[in-house]
């Protein structure tokens, strides 16, 4: 996400010592640009742009405006995707199957003075955010869900309820952006998948792997969802769905048991 908001750069090159150049990477996943790039030196550090330019084929930071702006130095990602807004440039938002020149500034700062270090430069052309087959899809048919024998849900019965315990989502993931973790059930749907199926609880630690459900837990109900809260005697199929960024779901195995 971009950073707090900070003083405009001058346009002047009085105070620019420009010195080259890092490595960037780009590739396309999920219809969008993901962006990856060598960590720069702590010292003196201010931030990253990510700059871009529909015609200039050496886009250069503050003249080329930016995307965004990252002040944690060991942050060395971004993702670019259709419709997202561009300050300062040469267009005002990225725009669906149009082709840009990308790169990343690391701009520095000692007693007032500004410097910049350059990536090299990539020409990508931004995914199509939505299928150009069938644009008329429903939103939750358009949600990408995958299953992984790597992500594994255990069930554990106990005096008071049922302890969920599940292994870490694989790391090969990791380019989607992780935001949680829900906890699915259904009485009657032997495939319950969020958001369709509703949830008992998000957990937003990708390290936090376990989950108690008792009975009389209450249940969000979503949608297609059939349960309101657990009860004692019912079989529920239960799940675990790791949620990324724009719609991608990562699914476990469904285990069916009762809560007491």
């Amino acid at each position: 996400m971009p950073g707090e908001a900070v003083e405009e750069e001058k346009e002047d090159d009085e105070d620019e010592n420009v010195t080259g150049d890092f490595k960037l990477e780009i590739k396309e996943a999920h219809r969008e640009l993901k962006l990856s790039w060598d960590k720069q030196d702590e010292k003196n550090f201010k931030y990253y742009k990510v700059v871009a330019s529909k015609s200039n084929s050496n886009p250069v930071y503050p003249k080329d405006g930016y995307l965004e702006f990252i002040t944690e130095v060991d942050r060395t990602n971004s993702r670019i995707r259709g419709g997202g807004g561009y300050t300062n440039g040469d267009f005002s938002k990225f725009e669906d199957g149009k082709e840009y020149y990308i790169r990343i500034t690391a701009v520095y700062e000692k007693d007032g003075k500004r410097s910049y270090k350059n990536s090299n430069v990539i020409k990508m052309m931004v995914p199509y955010t939505t299928n150009q087959n069938n644009d008329n899809q429903n939103n939750d048919n358009n949600n990408e869900q995958e299953a992984s024998e790597e992500f594994k849900l255990n069930i554990a019965k106990v005096s008071d309820g049922i302890d969920l315990t599940w292994t870490k989502v694989p790391s090969k993931q990791d380019h989607y952006g992780f935001r949680f973790y829900k906890v699915v059930a259904s009485k009657a749907n032997s495939n319950p998948v969020y958001p369709q199926d509703g949830y008992a609880t998000y957990i937003t630690d990708i390290n936090k792997l376990k989950y108690h459900i008792s009975v009389g837990d209450s249940y969000t109900k979503r949608k297609k969802g059939d349960v309101d809260k657990f009860e004692a005697g019912q079989e529920y199929y239960i799940r675990i769905t790791a949620v990324y960024e724009d719609k991608h779901y990562l699914q476990s195995n469904v285990i069916k048991t009762k809560v007491k």
